[in-house]
């Protein structure tokens, strides 16, 4: 049923009538696994130095340990949705990412908080990649970016509600607290889940039976790791990966550097400093929730066009947030200094809002273009395994870039400084911004052209033009999920 059919949903359902509340077991378990692994920001690095003499070497390890613990273990858990249930690994998942939660708010040690966050990792891919896969058997293709985009504001909202939070409880108790309080509200959340599942499981049945389709039972057909070796070699595939990978590696970025460079060009407090850093994920959550609904509403080439305004965004935002050198005189003020770093901020955070929600359902239409005859299942765990690791590379690659490019390149004088102003920042945003947009081109290239270069290769049939061959898949999507009314496709 083409979603044009149904006007113009409002966000919060979705174009075949399943409200987005019947999927709070995931929101909610996105929004606690962001807030959970941010609550440590504003107080941990000084806790570490004081306490253990940790070097920022040392604390950018123990940071990056959750992410790229998520970005290995996703594609593993990827591969186990159908022979464990989506369901069991979403609540083991919160069980150990609470566990270690906790097992980090008491750790005594260096090594402690490293092993702490490795398992915070583990239970944050099994949370993220059976949820993100739930996510998408529940909502048809017409809506599922309306749904991420719902998904990725809940992310934005644990992002902002984190920092603070874990700094207040801090502030009025003691390191361990903030630690133990969030990993009894996890426990909370693991409580509720099976009346949560079960509500969503009895909206998308009551879905099917309301729709009267001729519906069978699908085969349970784990997804292999070659399997999605293949699909990353696939350059439809892959140049979405890459993107998202690339905009979430744009929060990262400055998580190094940027305190630094704020408090020399704004000469303000650590305190101000942290309402600086809520300014990307609030524009994040806002942008993303509008550019899932205008994929869905319009097609996929909005979808595309949503992804390529990003990146040309991600460079205005870098060389305004720098400023770049050339740009230097316009914001060499009190005044300009504010607004450059302002709207810097909040430009980065649309922007990667803008690429990341609409590349979900590119990337799972691609799947499915690439792969027709496999269970719809199977390719949701593909494409939450895929989608889930390369945000957690992006989450770790991106303060390496930001630590990296700062110091590598050359210092310049910083706008409206007038002490110790000398600093890479400038030219390392510039650098990275470049890069952001010179990879518009390769995404162009792969995702508009009217047949993939890889059809031609390695299949005997051709595969259709991208936009004609989605817009015909959701026509042809009537039903959701083709399970029986008595069966569900999230177990």
């Amino acid at each position: 049923m083409p979603a044009s059919d149904h006007g113009v949903a409002p966000l919060m359902e979705d174009a075949k009538g399943i409200p987005m509340g019947s999927a709070a077991v995931v929101f909610l378990a996105t929004f606690v696994i962001n807030m959970l692994v941010s609550i440590v920001a504003p107080f941990f690095p000084q806790h570490a130095q004081d306490n253990f003499n940790a070097s920022s070497l040392v604390i950018g390890v123990i940071f990056a340990a959750f992410p790229f613990t998520q970005m290995i273990f996703s594609p593993i858990f990827g591969t186990m949705g159908a022979k464990v249930g989506r369901p069991v690994l979403l609540y083991a998942g919160t069980a150990v990412l609470a566990g270690g939660t906790l097992l980090f708010g008491l750790s005594q040690s260096l090594v402690l908080f490293f092993v702490a966050r490795v398992i915070q990792g583990i239970g944050g891919a099994a949370m993220a990649t059976s949820s993100l896969a739930m996510l998408t058997d529940h909502f048809p293709t017409s809506t599922i970016s309306s749904a991420v985009g719902v998904n990725e504001a809940c992310t934005g909202i644990g992002f902002m509600v984190g920092p603070p939070l874990g700094g207040l409880i801090y502030s009025l108790s003691t390191f361990e607290v903030p630690f133990i309080s969030m990993a009894g509200l996890a426990l909370l959340l693991l409580a509720a889940m099976p009346f949560l599942v079960r509500m969503m499981q009895d909206a998308h049945d009551a879905e099917i039976r309301d729709d009267n389709c001729d519906v069978k039972d699908e085969p349970q057909i784990a997804p292999t790791f070659s399997d999605l070796a293949h699909l990353l070699c696939t350059p439809g595939v892959a140049v979405v990966a890459i993107l998202t990978c690339l905009g979430i590696a744009n929060v990262g970025f400055f998580d190094p550097v940027y305190a630094d460079h704020a408090s020399r060009v704004l000469g303000v407090s650590t305190g101000v400093i942290g309402v600086l850093f809520v300014l990307p994920p609030l524009a994040y959550a806002i942008a993303g929730g509008f550019a899932g609904q205008a994929a869905d509403e319009h097609g996929p080439g909005v979808a595309l066009k949503l992804m390529h305004a990003s990146l040309i965004l991600m460079f205005v935002g870098w060389i305004v947030l720098g400023p770049a050198p050339f740009l230097s005189s316009l914001f060499d003020s009190v005044a300009g200094a504010w607004i450059s770093q302002i709207v810097g901020l909040l430009v980065l955070g649309t922007a990667v809002g803008l690429a990341t929600i609409p590349a979900y359902g590119v990337m799972l239409a691609q799947i499915e273009i690439r792969l027709p005859d496999h269970p719809s299942q199977t390719r949701s765990d593909m494409a939450s395994a895929i989608f889930n690791a390369v945000q957690s590379l992006g989450e770790g690659l991106g303060p390496v870039l930001g630590g990296a490019f700062t110091a590598a390149l050359p210092s310049t004088k910083a706008v409206n400084c007038s002490d110790d102003c000398h600093s890479g920042f400038p030219y390392g945003t510039l650098v990275f911004g470049g890069v952001l947009l010179a990879y518009s081109v390769p995404l162009w290239c792969v995702l508009s052209r009217p047949r993939s270069a890889e059809s031609r290769l390695t299949e005997s049939k051709p595969v259709p033009d991208f936009e004609d061959s989605i817009s015909q898949h959701i026509e042809e999507y009537d039903c959701l999920s083709p399970v029986s009314p008595g069966s569900s496709s999230m177990n």
